[in-house]
């Protein structure tokens, strides 16, 4: 596991060198490993997908991205519940998303499940 780690933390500097296509091989490399080791919903296979996320937010292929935080949004949910630290940065991650596309009811609809976020955005 201490690899899979190592290689996640490769594949965030790889991200913020901005080589996001070296970054998303590197990420989904990983996510295939976690799946088979720790299962789909484990908490470190979930932080994968969400910095695959980041990684598609980044390059603005927002077109993969909503879809992706949506559904790890709706698992994190289910398996860590909704007031989870990483359950609530996801739901922040799916609102910066809506910032950038200038999705103003979608962010409404996120703060009104994410209160807390209400004074970190302007919708």
């Amino acid at each position: 596991f201490s690899t899979l780690a190592a290689l996640h933390s490769l594949a965030n500097l790889i991200r913020k060198m901005e080589d996001f296509d070296g970054a998303l091989s590197l990420y989904q490399r990983v996510l295939s490993s976690k799946e088979k080791i720790l299962g789909k919903t484990h908490p470190s296979t979930l932080d994968t997908i969400m910095s695959i996320g980041m990684a598609y937010t980044y390059s603005n292929q927002y077109d993969k991205v909503e879809g992706l935080y949506r559904q790890t949004l709706e698992t994190c949910e289910r398996v860590l519940g909704k007031d989870h630290k990483d359950t609530m940065k996801c739901a922040e991650n799916l609102i910066v998303v809506y910032g950038r596309w200038a999705e103003k009811e979608k962010m409404r609809e996120m703060v009104k499940r994410y209160p807390f976020m209400l004074d970190d955005y302007e919708y």
